[in-house]
This record gives C-alpha cells, structure tokens and sequence, in this order.
C-alpha cells in the first residue's frame, strides 16, 4: 500500500486524461511533516496555525491525531502509520506528473488535417523527422527558499545591483532569469552590502536554497517542524524531476488544478465556446492553439472594435501610472524598473461599468468556470458560493509608448509555503485593445517548436484575445509559460490583462 499525495480531480475530466501517475520514494523522517499536511485538510486549517507545535519528535504522530481525530479514519493517514511502522527505511507514494507533449505531436495531427496557426505555419516534414528548433533564449524561472530564522534581502548582481525582494522566514519568492550563468545574493535586511551566500544559476539548479548550518541547533520545536516540511518539498522535488524533467517550482503537497484546460494537442487546433457579444447577443467564438509547449491560443475577435475603443477611453479617464513589478511573489515589495517594464496601467474592478461585467462573463465562457466565481461576494448575493472574494483580479489596462516594452517574465507567482490550497495565478487573458502601432507583439521565447529559434510571436489584432496557462494539470507552475513584450517602434500599444487565479486569489 502506497501514500497518494495529490488525488485526481473529480470534476475536471480532461486533467486527469493529461497526468500520469508516478511512484517516488522519502525517507521516513518526513512522516510527521506528511502526516501534518494531512491534518490540516482533516482540520480545513488552510494557514497551518493549529497543526504546528505540540509533541516531541517521537510523538508528533499521536499528538496530530490527538488534535484531528478525523485523521484516523483518513486512508492516507492509515497508509502512512503503516509504513511508519514498518521495517522499511523509506516511504512509497504516488503522485502525479504532466508529461511533455513530444514534437511530432504537436504537428501529427496538422499534417493529417491541414491548418495554419497565427504563430507557426504548417510543418511539411515527416513526423519523425521533427525535432525542436534550438532556441536562443536561455532564461528560465529561478526560486529562492529561505530556510533560516531570519528574513533576508535577495538582489540580482550585473553592472549595478537590484533588490528582488524580502524573503521572509521559511518562505520563498521568484524572478525570472533572462539566461544562464547571471548572479544573485541574499543578504540581512539592516545590510545589503555584504552578503550571506551568493550564487550563479544555470538551468540545472533553478531553485536556490539559502539554509545557514549554524542555526541548526537554534530552532524551536516549531521552527524545527518548518524547516522538515521545507526538506520534504526539497525531495519531493528530486523524485519529480526524474520522472518530468523539469523542476517542481511548487509546494508539495499541491491539489491537482480544480479549473479546466483547453486541450492543446497540436498547432492550429480548434475550439469553439459560447459566450454573450457586444449588446448581448449570443455569439459563438473560436480559440486556434498557437502553443502546445507553453499552452498559448489566440481567440479572434473577443472584443468589437467599439468595446476596445471604450477601454482604451476608460482608463485615460481613470488616469495610468507607472507599471511596478512583483517578483513572482505575493509578499514582495512592488518595484518601478524602467529597464525591465516601462509601461503605464491602470486597474478596472468588474463592477466598474457595464462593459467591464460584460467581458468578465465572456472571459467565464473562455474559461469554462461559473462567471459568479469572477465576482466579489456581497452579504445579498447567493450565500452557497464558497468564495468570500473574486478568484479574478480587477482588468489591468496597459500603454506602452515607443520604445517601452516588458522583458521576459512569467504571470504565476509563488504562494506562502504554508498555505494549504497553495494559490497562485491560473491563466492570463491578454486583449489587444488596438493595433495602429509598429513592434509590440507578444513573444513566447521558450515555446517548443521546429522552425523559430525565437520561440512563438504573436502579431497583436485589435480586438483579439490570448489565452495561456500559466499552470501545467499536475500543479506545478509552467516555467515555459514565460513571455515578453517586445518595443514598441512606433505609436501606442494598447492592452489589457486578466488573470484569474486557482483555486482563489490569496
């Protein structure tokens, strides 16, 4: 009998045809942090603030048992106490992982059915003679866990140094690296001049670790507990990258997304989704798959042309700032960074006006989630929805003047190690709201494909909608999903962004 951490979805049919099962192995000192995991989703304590603390080292088992009675009765408590128990120096479990479409997939099926994708045109070579075009970004997603008792600073060193954020106390915070071999360092928050540990990261060693051996026998039993749960994402980690290839850039254990994905099998696919039109007609609307590696579509003519024109007129009367940054983490502080995102934005809640309400419904169609669950939770709305808040941010809506752009980034952001739904951006609508401009297209620059060492360009069309995932169906965030804005050469780009999160927005 085997520990299943991540149980298929139940109402998500399509996720579970795209994961498979894997087995991997831990070493016994991480029963209670499992066992603690799993109290919490007896206790529905999604912040961890019972399961911490009480018992020593030998009885950590009973004394979460003792505080979640309902956890005997789980089968994956009583599969663990039994290993627990065994002679075995290691546990078993099964868990999930979204296996890498191969190349000649991604064009099998156009050859058969001819189709041309905005982005790539149509592959005359034999299946098996595809293979991936080398290409020629080399940056990727790089994490940073702080496993000490302090919070610390985290800067990129180049020709000056940049502050990405504060990690605090066993968290963690990302960026994204632009290539290989570019450096970063931690230091205290009273001294940035001098760090703690520096490192260069290359694509092999994308999540970085700074865990001082001196505090060691400075934990409290608390701190202690912390620290094993951290270590047990660590291995987790080591067991998942054999089997995917790729790093586990989430926090084990991760639920499997509840939200569906459009299939993205090969370029030029088709779908097609319903939705209420401008003055609410019903009107039937296609998304083509201009990405099977990231999950990107293209969705023509989201907008009329008048429903861009109003956007575009709302946010100059709501007036635009400064673009910031984030650091792909909910708890780092937002920057201006001229050389990263020169930009303008402005926000737009649904409830602004009623085009705004309109475009959130149609973005539920898109998405195939109920658009109740895009909207706030008010004391006279229908008490059964089990949100307290939007699982949608407020529309952002983004000038870029000539020779802005946004260099390559990703939208997903790094939820608090002890959350126990660990949310974070699920997808990213784009919609170009004009197109009378020189440059700006959107470039995914790590896309898997066989003809453009650039990865995949998308030209902006007024009106037009592009829909990417920034989650992969087994939970861990899509590294792939990075993209950028390129310079605008002439005039003025317009768009706006919709992200909406799973399972809701911390």
């Amino acid at each position: 009998m085997s520990l299943t951490t991540n149980p298929a979805p139940t109402t998500t049919k399509n996720i579970r045809n795209e994961v498979q099962m894997f087995e991997f192995g831990l070493s016994k000192e991480f029963v209670p942090s499992i066992a603690r995991h799993l109290a919490a989703d007896v206790l529905q304590d999604d912040k961890y603030g019972y399961v911490f603390g009480g018992g020593n080292k030998d009885d950590e088992i009973a004394h979460l048992a003792a505080i979640a009675p309902g956890i005997v009765n789980n089968e994956e408590y009583q599969c663990l106490k039994k290993q627990h128990e065994s002679s075995s120096l290691r546990l078993k479990g099964h868990s999930y992982y979204y296996p890498s479409p191969s190349v000649r997939s991604m064009y099998e099926s156009d050859i058969d059915q001819p189709k041309q994708s905005i982005a790539v045109v149509r592959e005359t070579k034999k299946p098996s003679e595809l293979k991936p075009v080398y290409l020629t970004f080399t940056g990727f997603a790089i994490k940073v866990v702080n496993m000490s008792l302090q919070p610390v600073l985290l800067f990129w060193r180049g020709e000056s140094q940049r502050l990405v954020g504060e990690i605090g106390p066993f968290e963690s915070i990302g960026t994204a690296s632009q290539s290989s071999g570019q450096t970063f360092v931690v230091t205290t928050v009273d001294d940035s001049e001098n760090p703690l540990q520096q490192w260069i990261v290359t694509a092999d060693t994308p999540i970085l670790y700074y865990d001082p051996k001196e505090e060691r026998k400075q934990r409290t039993a608390h701190e202690e507990q912390r620290y094993q749960m951290l270590q047990l994402n660590k291995q987790y980690d080591s067991e998942y990258f054999l089997v995917a290839k790729r790093p586990w850039l989430a926090q084990f254990p991760r639920p499997l997304p509840v939200h569906p994905f459009w299939p993205a099998q090969y370029f030029g696919q088709t779908h097609t989704f319903v939705a209420l039109g401008q003055g609410g007609k019903e009107k039937t609307y296609e998304l083509q798959v201009a990405s099977v590696t990231p999950r990107v579509f293209t969705i023509a003519n989201f907008l009329s042309h008048d429903e861009c024109n109003q956007f575009i007129q709302l946010a100059k009367d709501e007036g635009l700032k400064p673009s910031t940054l984030q650091s792909g983490s909910t708890r780092a502080r937002q920057q201006h960074d001229k050389s990263t995102r020169s930009s303008s934005n402005t926000w737009l809640p649904r409830d602004s006006t009623e085009l705004t309400d309109q475009v959130y419904r149609r973005a539920a169609n898109l998405l195939q989630i109920d658009e109740s669950l895009l909207q706030k939770r008010s004391s006279d709305r229908d008490i059964l929805h089990a949100h307290e808040h939007s699982l949608a941010e407020s529309l952002q809506v983004v000038r870029y003047k000539e020779s802005e752009e946004y260099t390559a980034h990703h939208d997903f952001v790094y939820p608090p190690t002890f959350h126990r739904h660990q949310p974070t951006r699920f997808a990213t609508i784009l919609l170009y709201l004009n197109d009378e401009f020189e440059g700006g297209e959107t470039v995914f620059p790590r896309a898997v494909n066989t003809k453009y060492h650039d990865g995949i360009t998308i030209t902006p069309q007024k009106g037009m909608a592009v829909l990417f995932y920034n989650m992969l169906p087994d939970g861990n965030m899509d590294d792939l999903s990075q993209h950028s804005s390129r310079p605008v050469e002439e005039g003025e780009k317009w768009l706006a962004n919709l992200w909406v999160w799973e399972p809701h927005i911390f």
